[in-house]
């Protein structure tokens, strides 16, 4: 009997993130290694294992960067050798080889890419798309937007805006399309702009903010380009006088337009006390880390130094099969009680959500003057401060898996 669509599904993001932990762990080896290294090299009890302690934890993150970045590599030459990736438009359906391959490069490329946006050095961004798979150079600025990692080719000089997105593939209704994307020399792409896949765009273009290209779209270079999709407003000439360009832009005197009563600053004061804030904030951080801290000593110390760290390293006791087993389970314990963080971060941000929802409306007009009589305005903010939280804890869970 022919299974369901849902019920494939399932079973494929199962082995996908049985794959993906598969990476994670076997990319966190090397790390591990330099930690017990570490461990054996200074007495833990001594000055020195604290005075280096940062120094050897900075350098242990390069190195699990590095490691992710090998491991995905191997696993992607070995997709990659099995079946081409090649562009066109497949079928969203496990029976098309091209589209489960595709799956499977985008969750081997994972880890490392989201790696080194949680240490945010441009360089290991750069690094990384260069070696799984973009044409890009180390002049370019692509750190701030989100670049697909196959069938993508920078020139020099090129400026991504945040927020931005660069697609090579994109889905729509039940096919997978994947066009390659050409962005050459000198161009910038405003915030929160996208590119979809066969996009072309000339030398020297500048695509607005919040812009978009069509799949398959041609843009001409030397020019402005805003909308969607993206039109040509106005051509990009040369800049010749610079001088009148220096009089527009900084010695024009801003203050002639406006009304000095217009400029002037009003100060208002927040119906809602401001220490509400920074408790519900710290409760919902600080109290989330509590028993997965607990449990991180606990672990720490009552099975990783006696049974790891405190051993002498060698090559002998790396052959162990226990203590191989031992290796590959500590990065899965240490993802648990991630999770396990983000649970709390959840739940206490619900309690204080259900609070604030009952004592201000969520729905119908409001007064915008931030005095003491707009109790729905205030609440409004701090639904919206409380959900920033959340948000910004649960993006690394959705980014992560």
């Amino acid at each position: 009997m022919r299974e369901g669509p849902r019920t494939t599904n399932i079973y494929a993001k199962k082995r996908y993130l049985i794959l993906y932990f598969i990476i994670i762990t076997l990319s966190a080896q090397p790390t591990i290694i330099w930690l017990w290294y570490f461990w054996t090299l200074f007495p833990s009890e001594g000055m020195l294992f604290f005075l280096f302690f940062p120094l050897f934890f900075f350098i242990g993150i390069i190195i699990l960067i590095l490691g992710a970045i090998l491991v995905s590599k191997f696993f992607l030459i070995v997709v990659n050798a099995i079946h081409k990736p090649r562009e066109g438009i497949f079928t969203r359906d496990k029976s098309d080889k091209d589209f489960c391959y595709w799956s499977l490069r985008a969750i081997i490329r994972k880890w490392p890419v989201w790696l080194a946006r949680q240490l945010n050095l441009p360089l290991f961004e750069t690094l990384i798309l260069k070696i799984l798979g973009v044409k890009t150079s180390f002049s370019n600025s692509l750190n701030e937007g989100w670049v697909d990692c196959e069938f993508i080719e920078f020139g020099k000089n090129v400026k991504v805006g945040q927020g931005s997105i660069i697609m090579s593939n994109i889905i729509v209704k039940d096919k997978l399309i994947i066009k390659k994307v050409l962005i050459k020399d000198n161009v910038i792409i405003g915030a929160h702009s996208i590119i979809l896949p066969g996009t072309t765009i000339e030398a020297n273009s500048i695509i607005d903010v919040t812009s978009m290209t069509a799949v398959n779209q041609h843009v001409g270079g030397n020019a402005f380009y805003s909308g969607t999709p993206v039109q040509r407003t106005i051509t990009n000439n040369e800049v010749i006088n610079k001088d009148l360009i220096d009089q527009q832009i900084f010695e024009a005197n801003i203050e002639d337009k406006y009304d000095k009563e217009t400029l002037k600053t009003h100060e208002k004061e927040l119906g809602l006390p401001f220490h509400l804030y920074i408790a519900s904030g710290w409760i919902i951080v600080g109290c989330s880390f509590m028993l997965p801290g607990f449990l991180f000593i606990i672990y720490v110390y009552e099975f990783l130094v006696p049974n790891l760290l405190s051993l002498p390293l060698s090559l002998n006791l790396l052959l162990d099969s226990w203590m191989i087993i031992r290796l590959l389970v500590i990065p899965l314990i240490f993802i648990g009680l991630y999770l396990l963080h983000l649970f709390f971060v959840v739940l206490f941000t619900r309690w204080f959500y259900r609070y604030a929802d009952k004592r201000g409306p969520s729905q119908g007009v409001f007064d915008r003057n931030l005095d003491a009589t707009s109790t729905a305005l205030d609440y409004y903010h701090f639904r919206s401060f409380l959900l920033n939280i959340q948000f910004l804890r649960s993006y690394d869970l959705l980014s992560l898996g």
